[in-house]
């Protein structure tokens, strides 16, 4: 129904990841879902050593500027 994560920044050798794939279908949009994961992944992050994180979006995407 949805996901998303959380990976190593491509080509940076500081602790930064990237938050990417973030994908939900339409009627899970709106409710939290996407929030909740982006905390766990980030959550997961800071476990795993990250200590920034980077993220990409396009100005079309207005869910997706709410949700950052």
């Amino acid at each position: 129904m949805g996901g998303g994560g959380c990976a190593p920044l491509s080509g940076e050798k500081e602790a930064i990841c990237e938050l990417q794939k973030m994908y939900f279908l339409p009627a899970l949009r709106g409710r939290g879902v996407a929030w909740e994961l982006a905390q766990r992944a980030l959550t997961f992050a800071r476990e795993q050593g990250f200590r920034q994180c980077h993220l990409e979006t396009t100005a079309t995407l207005d869910l997706a500027i709410a949700l950052y």
